[in-house]
């Protein structure tokens, strides 16, 4: 336990595909499957996702079983996520940058 109440095998992510961005605590001892499960909950969707993140710049698809711990997630690590299309196949991952300097973009005006 930490001095700020959070364990120590909490950490702080963010899911992201395209414009959406849903921010997560996580524990070491998750499997992928149960962050996946908590999205889908978040989402109020049943369509199957599919969670990557890059390692030394390499795209790597998350595997249901692998533990968070695994994983080597930092605090604020970002993570990607596509859905399952008609298909059988998921979405490439894809993520849309924030317009850094449109604030009316920001604020939805």
């Amino acid at each position: 336990q930490s001095t700020w109440g959070i364990s120590k095998s909490m950490l702080s992510v963010c899911v992201r595909r395209k414009k959406q961005t849903i921010f997560l605590q996580i524990e070491e001892n998750e499997t992928v499957l149960d962050i996946k499960t908590r999205i889908m909950h978040i989402l109020a969707s049943k369509d199957e996702i599919a969670l990557g993140w890059s390692v030394g710049g390499e795209l790597v698809v998350l595997e249901n079983h692998k533990l968070v711990k695994d994983c080597n997630f930092e605090h604020g690590s970002v993570l990607m996520m596509s859905y399952k299309l008609p298909s059988g196949e998921f979405e490439v991952f894809e993520i849309t940058p924030f317009p850094l300097n449109d604030y009316s973009a920001a604020v939805g005006v």
